[in-house]
């Protein structure tokens, strides 16, 4: 198994996070360790926030390089080289956005050359800065703190180490506990605003909306078949 701080209750999610994504590539296994991690991210988002707010919920479909959201893609680069680049140019032709999620240290270089294809649609961000964002705004949302945030997510991500044969990148600091996901959200049912009460309130879930275009589950599983 893979090792933490000892003081990985006082650390954010982007630093667990850089550990445990150092510890892989180390081991050539980072790509699988990425596709994990910020999987356990999205899996919180949709159990926590978006089930209680959004009617339906969104679509989601994780795929081995890339995760869809309606018609958003966030593709998990392994590092800095030509395939990314076809990857994310290829997704941009269907998808409304990619954001590019870059292994720590190359964001500026897939930036660059992402310009220089002048890729439209497309940004870029380091992975452990996505991972840290996202940790801080599920807890924003839920009214939970840091750790007990964090503390969910390395569960997570340790059974998805379990579930996908790899329990050998997972992680087992003492002291992890689950989110009590079903009191969050019946505590987010209750506050969240109706659109008739609020409609700017409705900005928050922009990136889960439906949109009325051609994009579809479908559509999104053959794209995963021609990239993976």
């Amino acid at each position: 198994m893979l090792t933490l701080p000892e003081d990985w209750r006082q650390c954010t999610a982007g630093t667990s996070a850089r550990a445990i994504l150092s510890q892989a590539d180390d081991l050539r296994e980072y790509r699988t360790a990425a596709r994990l991690r910020t999987r356990a991210c999205f899996e919180l988002l949709r159990d926590s926030f978006w089930g209680s707010v959004v009617e339906g919920g969104p679509h989601i479909l994780f795929a081995e390089r890339f995760i869809r959201i309606n018609d958003f893609v966030f593709l998990i680069a392994d590092a800095a080289d030509d395939a990314v680049l076809e990857q994310a140019t290829h997704l941009a032709r269907t998808a409304h956005e990619v954001e590019v999620l870059a292994p720590p240290g190359t964001q500026t270089l897939i930036k660059e050359a992402l310009n220089s294809l002048r890729a439209s649609r497309v940004t870029v961000k380091p992975l452990d800065d996505d991972v840290d964002l996202r940790a801080l705004f599920t807890g924003m949302d839920t009214g939970t703190d840091r750790t007990a945030v964090l503390s969910d997510l390395l569960l997570r991500y340790s059974k998805l180490c379990e579930d996908n044969d790899v329990l050998h990148l997972a992680v087992s600091p003492a002291g992890l506990h689950p989110l009590p996901i079903e009191q969050l959200r019946r505590n987010l049912r209750r506050i969240a605003p109706r659109p008739m009460d609020a409609p700017e309130a409705s900005s928050a879930v922009t990136l889960v909306k439906r949109r009325d275009d051609p994009i579809n589950l479908d559509t999104s599983r053959r794209i995963a078949k021609q990239t993976c």
